[in-house]
C-alpha cells in the first residue's frame, strides 16, 4: 500500500527523519521488546488486580497492546511531495506514522 503526503518544506529532511524512524521500528529485536514489554504488562496488570481484591479487568491492559501491534506491525510506503517538485519515498513505514502524516496533509491543515 502507498500512501501520498504534501510538503511546503524540504523533502530530504522529513525522508531523513522517516527513515530513521522505520529504520528503528524494522527490526526484529523491536519485535522481540514489543513482546517482552506485553508480557511485563500482563504480569504487572495480574499483580495490580490481585491487590484489589482479585478484579481483573482485561480492558485494562489490552487495549495498548493491541493498539500498538494496529500502529506498528502495518507498514506502507510513504510517497512525499513539496511545492516545489520535489519527491522522495520512504519504504517500510509503520502505518501508525505514515497515515496521521497523509491524512494530514490531505485535508490541508
Amino acid at each position: 500500500m502507498e500512501l501520498i503526503a504534501y510538503l511546503n518544506g524540504d523533502v530530504t529532511t522529513l525522508t531523513q527523519i522517516l527513515s530513521q524512524i522505520a529504520m528503528a521500528l524494522g527490526g526484529g529485536t523491536f519485535a522481540v521488546a514489543a513482546k517482552t514489554c506485553a508480557i511485563i504488562g500482563i504480569i504487572v496488570a495480574i499483580f495490580a488486580s490481585l491487590l484489589k481484591g482479585g478484579q481483573l479487568n482485561p480492558a485494562t491492559f489490552m487495549w495498548p497492546i493491541i493498539v500498538s501491534v494496529l500502529m506498528l506491525l502495518p507498514r506502507v510506503d510513504l510517497v512525499i511531495e513539496d511545492t516545489r517538485g520535489g519527491l522522495a519515498r520512504v519504504n517500510d513505514l509503520p502505518i501508525g506514522f505514515a497515515a496521521p502524516i497523509s491524512l494530514i496533509t490531505h485535508l490541508g491543515v
